[in-house]
């Protein structure tokens, strides 16, 4: 079973950097840009809460299409990370973006290495 910490490296990350004597109000100072998503499912999650903070970043904030989403950084927490569920793929969207994921697996769930669910050059494997 879960214990109430499971797939919370999200809240871990966002409380961080909100608190840390780095961040900067300034986008135009900022090196990266933290996208907070709060995926409260955890585990095989629905992509959805991914799906539309990159929409709503894309729409809102000039700074991703300067990068196309280079220096952009999400927390990934559900079992699959990035990879293809039942529910969806959060591969097309975050293909340049950095993932911070538990699961830093290079396959979909089936095992087959047909879409990019872990990239050791940029994303980053985290404790779940």
């Amino acid at each position: 079973s879960h214990g109430p910490a499971d797939y919370r490296a999200f809240k871990a990350m966002h409380i961080s950097l909100l608190r840390s004597r780095h961040r900067t109000a300034d986008p135009r100072r900022a090196v990266y840009f933290y996208v907070p998503t709060w995926d409260l499912h955890g585990s095989w999650g629905n992509p959805e809460v991914y799906l539309r903070a990159h929409r709503y970043v894309v729409t809102h904030f000039p700074y991703w299409n300067a990068s196309r989403g280079a220096d952009h950084i999400f927390t990934v927490t559900r079992d699959a990370a990035g990879c293809s569920t039942p529910w969806g793929s959060l591969w097309e969207p975050l293909r340049s973006s950095i993932v911070l994921s538990n699961w830093g697996g290079v396959t979909g769930l089936a095992g087959v290495p047909t879409e990019r669910c872990f990239d050791a050059r940029r994303d980053i494997a985290v404790p779940g």
